[in-house]
């Protein structure tokens, strides 16, 4: 549980440092930038793309989740 929280943690990182700018870099640049990719690529494959990540993230913490509620069972029944 603790390995796949903490990989859980750092995609987090990873997509939250990737929204973020540079100090030195005007948000036009970065807009400009985002344009660019989007349209260089399909939109409905792009929105696929995202659907799948946002699958896989919930399922992801969901497993998450269960596996934390299983251990607190099994140390609640160890306690008793």
């Amino acid at each position: 549980i603790e390995r796949e929280n903490a990989e859980l943690t750092r995609e987090v990182g990873d997509l939250e440092e990737g929204r973020s700018l540079p100090i030195d870099q005007p948000p036009s640049d970065s807009i400009n930038e985002l344009l660019s990719l989007y349209h260089e690529r399909d939109g409905d494959e792009l929105f696929r793309e995202l659907t799948a990540m946002a699958s896989s993230f919930r399922e992801k913490v969901s497993n998450l989740k269960r596996k934390s509620m299983e251990e607190i069972r099994f140390d609640a029944a160890e306690a008793m």
